[in-house]
């Protein structure tokens, strides 16, 4: 026997060769890096998200407020009405708890980090609402904190993302 023909034979033998169903063993992944932290992250995304997007819709238009009157040399910046605050309170609260919980459950190293700096992010969005409404801190200094929690959201959908679909998707913010 000629030794092509014994590597084509051992090739098809071990399930290489043309023709050859491939063990379900060998198959490629489904698409998926972690189905367990993707399950995870499928079950409290939509709360995590609602709560991201409520201290958004608060902040962001007291932020473009400021910029512009910043920008035009009125450094006059409006305060956070009682609703607005409790809403950034309740939302990061809510944020924060939520990150720590699901996180205990995660399995890649990755996913466990994203969640936590968006935990750490939302208790300094939730510390600095509470330095503004007792008068330590400008009301401005919550869009800044407001930045930092957005660009842990994009580590956290990065995460999501790499669990669910083995890559990472484009910032959101």
């Amino acid at each position: 026997m000629s030794l092509r023909l014994a590597a084509a034979l051992a090739a098809l033998a071990c399930g290489v060769g043309p023709f050859v169903a491939v063990p379900s063993a060998l198959a490629a992944p489904a698409g998926r890096n972690n189905d367990h932290d993707c399950e995870a992250f499928e079950a409290n995304d939509d709360a995590i998200q609602g709560d991201l997007d409520a201290i958004n819709d608060v902040v962001a238009g007291y932020y473009t407020s400021w910029v512009g009157n910043s920008f035009f040399g009125d450094e006059q910046y409006g305060d956070f009405d009682a609703d607005d605050m409790n809403t950034i309170l309740s939302a990061t609260s809510s944020l924060s708890a939520r990150a720590d919980s699901v996180k205990k459950g995660m399995q890649t190293r990755g996913a466990i980090l994203a969640l936590d700096r968006l935990a750490n992010d939302s208790r300094a969005v939730n510390d600095t609402a509470r330095k503004i409404a007792d008068g330590t801190y400008r009301p401005r200094q919550l869009g800044l904190v407001k930045d930092m929690l957005f660009r842990s959201m994009n580590n956290y959908h990065n995460a999501h993302s790499l669990a669910c679909n083995g890559d990472i998707v484009e910032p959101q913010h």
